[in-house]
């Protein structure tokens, strides 16, 4: 008997709620056996707001759990998903997704062909719309995000850098999982897999400033070309970008990555 597929996030309540109606539907589609949403957040909220936020998972089928921390090494990550799959049954299957990510497959079919496999692996297709907006729940999100792609190469931002783009969307639970990224399987070996799966990648609306400053991987010129070409150069998440950077070099003595410091002075406060 084929094991049951399991379907986990670690969701960014902080950035991402704007997206959760068009992804807790889209992922509902697929008709996975269970569903569960480690829920994030740094922001101080009241025991009412998160009960109203948990209730909204509640009533999509999601088993909902608060967690807090920083993204900012992906340890959440590992703390969140590494010991939910490690309970689950070894022949059973764990469907991951970030909350800005949606997989690009049939939901009539995609089930069957996870558990005729070890893993399925995806690679992250950037979507973009004219400028950086929330999305809206009214209208489907291919209108609103139109461009789809690399974005780095096909808006020719040289300074934009961007993380790995090879995702595991699933694998057995027995076979275990980088879940930093969620880009690896653990196992160095070649594993049975299908083909690879686009992973729609809607990171580009109104809250990708204030993420961007909390990743060590985008430096303050990766945010700086980023605003520029959306027309939003004059964005407050810059300078905090910037004055986090300067923390760093007097704790460090230098910055981790190269030509940080390409960021136009007119943009920094005095």
């Amino acid at each position: 008997m084929a094991g049951r597929v399991h379907f986990a996030s670690l969701f960014c309540v902080d950035f991402d709620m704007d997206l959760l109606i068009h992804w807790a539907r889209h992922y509902r589609a697929f008709g996975y056996d269970t569903y569960t949403a480690y829920l994030h957040t740094n922001q101080d909220r009241t025991k009412e707001e998160m009960r109203e936020i948990r209730d909204i998972f509640d009533r999509y089928g999601f088993s909902a759990f608060w967690t807090f921390g920083t993204f900012r090494e992906g340890g959440l990550r590992i703390e969140c998903l590494e010991p939910h799959r490690a309970l689950l049954p070894p022949d059973d299957y764990l469907v991951v997704a970030d909350s800005d990510e949606f997989h690009d497959a049939n939901p009539a079919t995609f089930k069957d062909i996870i558990r005729s496999h070890e893993c399925v692996e995806g690679y992250l297709v950037d979507c973009w719309g004219e400028k950086l907006v929330d999305a809206d729940p009214r209208l489907p999100l291919g209108e609103q995000y139109p461009h789809q792609g690399n974005f780095k190469e096909a808006c020719g931002l040289e300074g934009v850098v961007h993380p790995n783009r090879r995702k595991i969307l699933a694998s057995r639970c027995s076979l275990a999982v980088n879940f930093i990224g969620s880009h690896t399987m653990e196992e160095r070996r070649v594993f049975r897999m299908p083909g690879r799966y686009h992973v729609l990648h809607y990171t580009f609306r109104s809250s990708l400033p204030e993420r961007m400053c909390g990743k060590r991987y985008f430096r303050s010129m990766d945010l700086y070309n980023l605003l520029v070409y959306f027309g939003q150069d004059n964005h407050p998440a810059l300078q905090k970008k910037l004055e986090w950077e300067d923390e760093i070099q007097k704790e460090m003595g230098w910055i981790p990555f190269k030509n940080t410091r390409c960021v136009p002075e007119k943009m920094r406060v005095a």
